[in-house]
């Protein structure tokens, strides 16, 4: 699963059973264990669009056609939850 913390914390605690028990439920040799992989973001994980981004706002960005005639436009996030309480704004302008 994905998950996404809204403060600057997130607390992940795992818990199983013993090794022995996990065994003999599944009846498998091979090693138990898990792997996460994680992420900072401050950007809302937006970098990746080439517009020009608001620095009075958290998720406002312009495209002008004289700087680039064509790109991606994503999400918060992308491709994991949307966060709570983001209103985006995504302006386009083009040439007269």
């Amino acid at each position: 699963p994905q998950l996404m913390s809204t403060k600057n914390l997130m607390t992940l605690e795992y818990v199983v059973r013993s090794t022995e028990a996990l065994r003999q439920m599944t009846s498998s040799k091979e090693p138990f264990g898990f792997a996460i992989q994680y992420e900072f973001r401050t950007d809302l994980g937006l970098s990746g669009m080439n517009a020009e981004r608001s620095r009075n706002h958290l998720c406002y960005y312009i495209f002008n056609s004289s700087r680039q005639a064509s790109g991606n436009i994503f999400s918060p996030n992308h491709p994991g939850y949307y966060p709570r309480n983001i209103d985006c704004h995504y302006i386009f302008h083009g040439s007269e």
